[in-house]
């Protein structure tokens, strides 16, 4: 997983990485230590948070495609990606790229 890889590039930049996921506590907690993931996870079996961001489910790939949102500290999304697969996911470079945009832009 490669935000888990460069999840300290991310804490430099004064940036959490929050993953929300359609998995019960359970199932999530049992994923990320086995993943051994560094940033918290959000279980969200009803999907509410998913759904409330617009996170899409495809049937034809079997679940939910990825989405990723950048998130200002006054709570203002200011960049969304919705993944048409699973390896359609922004690169963590750009997402850097965007953090440090973000905050030159205040």
């Amino acid at each position: 997983m490669k935000l888990a890889r460069s999840y300290k590039r991310f804490v430099e930049l004064d940036t959490e990485i929050v993953a929300v996921g359609p998995d019960d506590k359970a199932a999530f907690e049992a994923f990320f230590t086995a993943q051994r993931i560094p940033f918290p996870g959000v279980p969200d079996p009803d999907l509410v948070i998913l759904e409330t961001y617009g996170q899409q489910t495809s049937w034809w790939r079997l679940g939910r495609m990825p989405a990723q949102f950048l998130i200002d500290r006054k709570g203002v999304v200011r960049f969304v990606e919705y993944g048409k697969s699973m390896r359609d996911i922004t690169p963590v470079d750009e997402l850097i790229q965007l953090i440090q945009q973000m905050e030159r832009e205040g």
